[in-house]
């Protein structure tokens, strides 16, 4: 079993450039620009001109730094004209913002966009890599968050799914645990499926987030039989399953975890484990500065 380590980004904040950024104009104009005159981001469909272009879409997940609070992210960078951004929390708060425009240029960070909510949320994207871009920053409501978006183009379409975790009889040690496919691996098993490669694990907890990137094991399922673990906008694993993950959070630290997720459109969520009986969801055993913790994964499907 292979090892992976993971990445490890903390809270913090920077002001970007020399700048002092402006309030946006009280009241509800930025909502309601956002919501009445605008195809909303999720509901947009990327341009191929855009497909190698810091212009475009992306989307993935934004989650909280300490709590199990979790939603998606949309940014639209001038993909219609407009820079805005979309988030929708699992219990179904919606958040719009709008880029905040810097009293004075600085070509330093000119790869960088700040978007804003009346709502006292914030956050900012690092389109220097556009492939690879970097959200830091964030807050929801005032209470800090991370986030962690893909490219969107006409052949690449990210999928993610949000969760959390606990410690069996715990709650205290719990957090978020996301799940995302970049689009860079379309049906790795050769199926025929719209499933995608698994290409990243978010877990948020203490106000830290990790990343494991990967690459990820191929999953033996017993009945189901061995293929590489994928990811769907209903479901998790190749028929519901991946199993005997690990993953090394730091040096002093190492986890198993096991998802045996699946939704069958038809007949409602469906559970499998390695041996084809049904079980409740997903596990992990966890040595974490010493001591041995195991608890249960709940995935948002």
């Amino acid at each position: 079993m292979k090892m992976k380590t993971w990445a490890v980004i903390f809270i913090g904040i920077i002001v970007v450039g020399c700048t002092q950024d402006s309030p946006l104009t009280e009241g509800n104009e930025t909502q309601t620009h956002l919501t009445t005159q605008r195809l909303a981001i999720k509901d947009q469909q990327v341009l191929a001109r855009y497909d190698n272009q810091q212009k475009g879409l992306y989307q993935g997940i934004f989650v909280s730094a300490y709590t199990q609070e979790r939603g998606k992210l949309w940014v639209n960078i001038s993909n219609d004209g407009v820079y805005s951004a979309e988030v929708v929390m699992n219990d179904g708060r919606m958040f719009f913002f709008e880029r905040l425009l810097s009293q004075e240029k600085n070509d330093t960070h000119k790869d960088v966009f700040r978007f804003v909510s009346e709502t006292n949320s914030s956050f900012s994207i690092d389109l220097g890599d556009f492939n690879r871009p970097i959200i830091t920053h964030a807050e929801l409501e005032g209470s800090p968050f991370f986030g962690v978006v893909a490219k969107k183009t006409t052949t690449k379409v990210p999928i993610s799914l949000t969760g959390t975790f606990e410690e069996t009889g715990n709650p205290a040690y719990s957090g978020t645990w996301s799940f995302m496919a970049d689009g860079s691996n379309p049906d790795p098993n050769g199926s025929g499926s719209t499933y995608e490669g698994l290409t990243g694990v978010v877990i948020t907890i203490d106000g830290n987030m990790y990343m494991d990137e990967g690459p990820f094991e191929d999953t033996s399922t017993g009945c189901l039989g061995e293929a590489s673990p994928t990811l769907s906008t209903f479901a998790l694993g190749t028929q519901g399953a991946i199993t005997d993950q690990v993953t090394q959070f730091s040096p002093a630290s190492e986890t198993t975890w096991n998802i045996e997720f699946s939704k069958n459109i038809l007949q409602g969520i469906l559970y499998f484990d390695a041996g084809c009986s049904k079980t409740p969801g997903g596990t992990f055993t966890t040595t974490w500065q010493g001591d041995v913790r195991s608890g249960s994964i709940s995935v948002d499907l």
